[in-house]
């Protein structure tokens, strides 16, 4: 059960770098790529694409040593729960969330730069939208806090 409460937690501090990585991604009017469709709904300005990625990139070079070691216990997870290495798969767990939580202040501070950037009604907008997908993930987990197994969910 302690397991699956850090797989939680995990899948969490996972989901807030992707949502700050997906505010931040400033794509062409197109709104392919990671969080294109926010972008999209927020209907930015040029300047204001041009503002994020600049903040995005300036993050993503301030941070580049924390991200590769994040990327790379990724991989070191997937590759444990391929191999059924639960002892294994924890130990990653934790320095993933150790990692995750180190970067936690670089995160907030580009997430807040990135508001700054934002009119109050895009502001808003985005809270919006946040709040839409947060409950659409806890509908498809069934209601459950930290989820459902695969099994749970009838997926196998």
């Amino acid at each position: 059960m302690k397991t699956r409460s850090i797989l939680a937690t995990v899948a969490l501090l996972l989901g807030g770098i992707a949502l700050t990585f997906g505010i931040a991604t400033a794509h062409g009017n197109d709104g392919h790529g990671r969080g294109g469709k926010m972008m999209k709904e927020l209907n930015l300005t040029d300047a204001q694409k041009t503002q994020i990625k600049q903040l995005r990139d300036a993050f993503k070079q301030q941070n580049a040593s924390q991200l590769a070691q994040i990327k790379s216990l990724r991989e070191q997870m997937k590759a444990a729960r391929e191999a059924k290495n639960r002892d294994q798969a924890k130990s990653i767990m934790e320095q993933m969330k150790t990692a995750m939580e180190a970067m936690k202040p670089a995160r907030e501070k580009l997430h807040q730069d990135i508001l700054a950037v934002l009119t109050p009604e895009q502001r808003a907008k985005m809270e919006q939208i946040k709040a839409e997908r947060k409950e659409h993930r806890g509908e498809r987990r069934g209601g459950r806090a930290g989820g459902a197994g695969r099994g749970e969910r009838g997926i196998n």
